[in-house]
């Protein structure tokens, strides 16, 4: 997708009906069958410093889409650092972030997919909703929605990054406090217990084992296997 949308300017999207192609971090599969929710859209930033941090404000943004309205409050939705969407322990939907450096700004697409009426594999959005007897949403509904989020949060991300977002990010994610282990290397088995503080303030995840040693995993080198809390290095 990047190599189509380079040159456009901020603001346009691309929807999809499914998606058999699509891949999300370090080239991994991701199939988007009918139901799902798959759009992607262009954005601009000359601020390469805050560029790592575009991939959290996107999961909030999607994680607000639906809890911020009063009626669909209590819909358990979670973000899995650094991009994905969880709901009851699944996985149903993920951000992808790719960027250029073009004529002195950066360039970005934002790939997303999520499960809107696809029960399977996983679960969606709307067996969450029916659940609760609610009434459903529509994948145009739940665009649109997201849309006016990011046209509300994205020129408050421009003029004063990630800041003002932070709390919001960390309220509605699966680690804080959470044990796991860092595998540092496989083949030698040398791993750690540390325990997930935050975000670092260069986007990487911060955690401290319990010498307090601090250690700043990088989104983009690192795998976080939620289902046995342990962080690798990608292959």
């Amino acid at each position: 997708m990047m190599e189509h949308c380079t040159g456009f300017e901020q603001g346009l999207v691309f929807v999809a009906d499914s998606q058999t192609k699509g891949r999300g971090r370090g080239n991994n599969a991701w199939f988007s069958p009918w139901g799902c929710l798959t759009f992607s859209f262009k954005a601009c930033t000359t601020d390469g410093v805050t560029l790592p941090f575009l991939q959290y404000l996107v999961s909030l943004a999607v994680i607000k889409t639906i809890k911020d309205d009063p009626v669909y409050s209590e819909i358990n939705l979670k973000i899995k650092w650094p991009n994905d969407i969880y709901a009851n322990g699944k996985k149903i939907g993920g951000i992808l972030c790719q960027s250029n450096f073009l004529n002195g700004y950066f360039d970005i697409v934002i790939g997303i997919g999520l499960n809107v009426w696809n029960s399977e594999p996983t679960t969606c959005i709307n067996q969450l909703i029916r659940e609760r007897g609610l009434k459903e949403l529509s994948r145009e509904e739940i665009l649109a929605r997201f849309l006016e989020k990011m046209e509300e949060m994205y020129p408050i991300f421009l003029r004063d990054g990630f800041q003002p977002f932070i709390e919001g990010y960390l309220s509605h994610w699966l680690h804080s406090g959470q044990k796991v282990t860092l595998l540092e290397d496989k083949q030698l088995n040398i791993r750690r217990e540390v325990y997930v503080q935050g975000i670092a303030d260069n986007g990487s995840l911060l955690a401290r084992d319990e010498h307090g040693n601090e250690y700043q995993l990088v989104p983009d080198t690192n795998s976080f296997d939620i289902e046995n809390l342990v962080i690798h290095k990608k292959k």
